[in-house]
Parts: C-alpha cells; structure tokens; sequence
C-alpha cells in the first residue's frame, strides 16, 4: 500500500491519492500518514474554495438569475466562506447525532472552510427542461436545527432537485452517519444512474466532483442535449477548464 502524500495529489493524482486515503481509513494509521492526510484535506479545500468562487463569479458575468424560487423577494447568499464560532457549533452538530453516528471528516473539514452555498437560480430566456439540481450546502446552524437523523435519509444537508425548484414538496440530500468516524461517507439521496435498476449512492466528495464536472448543476449529468438550451452547454463548457480538480 502506497505511502500518502501531499505532494503526489498536487501532481493531478487527486483520485489516486484520495482512493488510497480511503482504503486507509480502517486500518490503524501512523502519526505521519495523518499528517498527509490533514495536508491532502487543507490543499482539497483550498481549491474547493477556488471553483465555488470561479462558478459564482462566472455565472454573474453569463447573466445566471439567483434564485430561491421563493414568491418573497428575500434571497439566500449564494456563497459565504467566513463563519464565526464554527469549532462550537460542530461541537454542537456532533453532540446532537453522536447517538446515530459519526460525521465524516470530509463534510467537517468543508465547514471549516465554508459557511453556504446556494446556486439555485436560472438562465433568463434560455430552454431548460431538466432540473439543474444546483449546488446548495445548508448551514451547520440549519443541520444543528433540524429535526434529527433518519435512516436511508442521512443528516439533512441539502433539499433535492425538485424541492431546489419549489416543485415537490419534500425531499432530501443528507450525509451518511457510520459507527466509526471514516474520511467520507454516503451522499444520500443522490445516486449515480437514478435509471439503472440498482443505482447506488455516491460518496460526499464524488458528488463535488460531479457538481464541478458541471459548473455547479450536476442534474446536467443526467439531461440530453436537446432538453437544454445551447447557450446553457457552452456556459458549463467555458467554466469547467478553468476548475481545480479536488
């Protein structure tokens, strides 16, 4: 089994990198590999940090509308980065469902580095006949509020495609809680092929990688061509060059 470095993932051998972190995680690790591994999760963030500030800009300069879809004329911030007292309230957040669980380190570390996300919104005049299912991250003080942990549903982080798009009523994204702390965990809720006879749930970070694979709207993953406007594929196109791979 390969040795975990920092150096190597900043290489472009991100996958490779973070698979190896992931066989790891149930065997005992040295004092080195976690040091690799905590310097892996800082570069990881850094550049999460990056493409969620690149996708947010760039979508402005392509004429993107934020949008809660919400008849009030209030609007959530799509990105906030600086949070107060964050050690708190994941202290708290982990207290609340330490009976169900525990939390993974990737989606802990995120929320060191970032408050919200919430590119929920549309492209004015352009056709698109699919859900974008934007890339939104609830608070930890919204985690911290809700109301509890429920198997196959997860801890709520995020409302489903529809519910994105004030068409259904309900449904969620929510993270995996496991019986040992692990790097990452389920993203439940979201599945790789919803078509396919079995799909499966994707881990927390592949889903980011989807999400940045399609400029913040990985419901593109799953739409023909046709069923969206051009000028929407050209905007994904423009964006994603110029995204770090996490």
């Amino acid at each position: 089994m390969k040795k975990i470095s920092v150096e190597h993932y900043t290489q472009l051998a991100e996958r490779e990198v973070w698979n190896e972190m992931i066989a790891k995680e149930n065997i005992a690790m040295n004092r080195s590999d976690l040091s690799e591994i905590q310097q892996v999760m800082n570069v990881m963030m850094h550049r999460i940090k990056f493409n969620l500030q690149y996708i947010y800009n760039a979508l402005q300069q392509y004429d993107f509308k934020f949008s809660d879809f919400a008849e009030s004329s209030e609007q959530t911030t799509p990105l906030v980065f600086e949070q107060n007292d964050i050690t708190r309230q994941l202290f708290t957040l982990e207290e609340k469902y330490a009976e169900y669980g525990f939390f993974p380190l990737t989606m802990l570390e995120l929320y060191k580095h970032i408050q919200q996300v919430d590119f929920r919104g549309f492209f004015p005049t352009r056709k698109c006949n699919v859900f974008l299912d934007a890339l939104m991250i609830v608070p930890v003080r919204e985690l911290i509020a809700h109301d509890g942990y429920h198997e196959g549903y997860g801890v709520y982080i995020a409302p489903e495609a529809g519910f994105k798009e004030n068409v259904s009523s309900n449904g969620v994204y929510g993270i995996e809680l496991t019986a040992n702390q692990q790097i990452d965990s389920k993203f439940q809720g979201f599945f790789d092929d919803p078509d396919a006879e079995q799909p499966e749930e994707i881990l927390l970070l592949d889903y980011l990688r989807l999400c940045f694979k399609w400029a913040g709207f990985p419901g593109l993953e799953f739409a023909n061509r046709n069923e969206v406007d051009d000028y929407i594929w050209d905007v994904v196109s423009n964006i994603v060059p110029y995204l770090k791979p996490i």
